[in-house]
């Protein structure tokens, strides 16, 4: 069975995706979407934490 989900996406948007989708290098426009989808999920994640010091670097620089 093949889920599928609706969205409110504009006609322009549409034909953007579909002409991706349809070249040849891009066919796994699936994994390329689920690839993005799991970086936005860990930038989400990450977004109210403090930022990490590297090694080595001081505060006072």
């Amino acid at each position: 069975m093949t889920d599928k989900i609706q969205a409110n996406l504009s006609p322009s948007t549409v034909e953007r995706v579909a002409g991706i989708a349809n070249s040849r290098k891009t066919r796994g426009i699936d994994k390329m979407i689920n690839e993005c989808l799991d970086n936005l999920q860990e930038l989400k994640r990450n977004c109210g934490q403090e930022p990490q010091q590297e090694e080595g670097e001081n505060e006072s620089e």
